[in-house]
């Protein structure tokens, strides 16, 4: 007769199997009685326990209460209490290590029971340390992504530049921004209920239509200047920017619209006032320069080379240069009198007159006048001037004074000494009428012809000057 085994076998064999299962899992296990004595325990549930405590082992027989530190102690005891009324605890433990950094585990406390009778525990521990560092990064991901959400939409419906995102299918203005409204009239309604093309002329449709098939091929440039319609009629010209987002889970782009309608007609403006400067320059016979102070460069037109000779006319060169051709004897008088000008706030205008060397090595007389141009401050930062050859005139003038002073000498001939010749021969002639013996007439002529061939020499000498000075005298006669 076959003897039945024991309760006490059954029970060894039942560890024996269970220690068998725990020796394969990553989870540390541990089985007590209702006193909390270990009856068995995997190797996983001994560095479990000591991984930050005491060097201790497990050791079957023991109670699990002496291996924990009070302040777990009493904890596990109440616990243990539940489960043993046939409920199960889960719950978390940290535990410090070096620095700041914590360990996570997780334990499992559920009744062990046998023919309906709970006659035990089983603690199943695992380290979640990753798992919460998981959770955490996830959570904080999910709270950046909310921020971000709410920093993005901030940004977006506060932004000074119209805004809008549509849908890449159908084209409709599915979220635009306070300053789109303000900028092209349209509501907010008004926007949402519109596509992409109502905002564009009907001359452009066939243009945006090429846009988009580019957007959809990822071939467009990133930016585009267009032409809008405001609500108005006014059309606008705009630069655009804009990417690819996703929209409550469809696919859309968001783009930022820049007015540089201004901005473009400025630049025409620009451009034709500088071909005006570029013919005013080419037709005009003085030498036309522009001097950046801020970067110490001048611009010379043309005259540089009709006046001076100059191949660097056309181009730009440093000051240096200019300074360079002025004549030593002038140079530091006029730089002096120019750094003097522009820092006079009140002055807005220079002029001088210094002699300027030409590329043949000679020295033209020059007049050089400029206008001061300033900032918004009053700082001076462009002088635009024109430099004229004026040694010739400068002869001239001499030449005409010259011819003064000779006049006047004439003048003066004409006023003292012909007026004594002539007097004298007034005189004589009167005293010929009143007193007309012939005594008295022999004593007069000799006299008299004297006085006229005094004149004739004085006369004589006023046409020689006169013809000197290249005019054309009446007749002596």
């Amino acid at each position: 007769m076959n003897s039945e085994p024991s309760d006490v076998d059954s029970g060894k064999q039942s560890i024996s199997h269970l220690h068998a299962i725990f020796a394969h899992t990553i989870e540390g296990f541990i089985l007590l009685d209702r006193d909390l004595t270990i009856l068995a325990f995997n190797d996983q549930a001994d560095q479990l326990i000591f991984q930050h405590g005491d060097s201790k082992y497990l050791e079957v027989g023991s109670s699990l209460i002496d291996y924990l530190p009070p302040s777990r102690g009493g904890a596990f005891v109440k616990m243990a209490s539940k489960v043993l009324t046939g409920e199960t605890v889960i719950y978390a433990q940290s535990y410090p290590e070096s620095g700041d950094n914590v360990r996570w585990f997780r334990f499992t406390i559920s009744p062990v029971k046998e023919n309906d009778q709970i006659n035990g525990l089983c603690v199943a521990g695992r380290d979640i340390t990753e798992d919460v560092k998981l959770q955490r990064q996830l959570e904080l991901a999910k709270l950046d992504a909310e921020q971000s959400h709410i920093k993005y939409k901030r940004l977006f419906d506060q932004s000074p530049i119209p805004k809008w995102i549509y849908d890449l299918e159908t084209l409709r203005i599915l979220e635009v921004n306070e300053e789109a409204e303000r900028h092209y009239g349209y509501t907010r309604a008004e926007f949402l209920s519109m596509t992409i093309r109502d905002l564009r002329p009907a001359e452009d449709q066939d243009q945006l239509s090429e846009k988009l098939a580019s957007i959809k091929q990822k071939t467009s440039n990133e930016n585009t200047y267009w032409r809008h319609l405001k609500k108005n009629g006014e059309i606008i010209i705009v630069d655009i920017t804009g990417h690819e987002i996703d929209f409550d889970g469809r696919p859309a782009r968001i783009v930022a619209c820049q007015d540089i309608t201004s901005r473009i007609n400025a630049e025409a403006s620009l451009i034709e006032s500088n071909k005006r400067f570029r013919y005013a320059i080419r037709a005009s016979s003085d030498a036309i320069w522009d001097w950046d102070l801020k970067e110490s460069t001048v611009f010379l037109g043309e005259g540089f080379k009709n006046l001076f000779g100059y191949d660097e006319a056309g181009t730009v060169v440093p000051i240096s240069w200019i300074m360079s051709r002025l004549h030593p004897n002038d140079l530091e008088r006029v730089q002096a009198y120019i750094d003097q000008t522009v820092k006079d706030v009140k002055v807005d205008r220079w002029s001088d007159e210094y002699q300027f060397r030409k590329k043949d090595g000679s020295y033209a007389l020059i007049c050089n006048t400029a206008l001061i141009i300033k900032d918004a401050f009053g700082a001076p930062n462009q002088l635009i001037g024109a430099m004229r050859d004026i040694t010739e005139h400068r002869q001239h003038l001499n030449e005409i004074k010259q011819q003064n002073e000779k006049l006047l000498e004439i003048a003066w001939l004409q006023s003292h000494v012909v007026r004594a010749p002539l007097a004298r021969i007034m005189g004589l002639v009167d005293l010929a009428i009143t007193d007309n013996s012939r005594e008295d007439l022999e004593r007069i002529l000799p006299m008299l012809k004297s006085s006229a061939l005094e004149l004739d020499d004085v006369v004589t000498k006023i046409v020689d000057e006169t013809r000197a000075l290249g005019q054309e005298p009446l007749p002596k006669n």
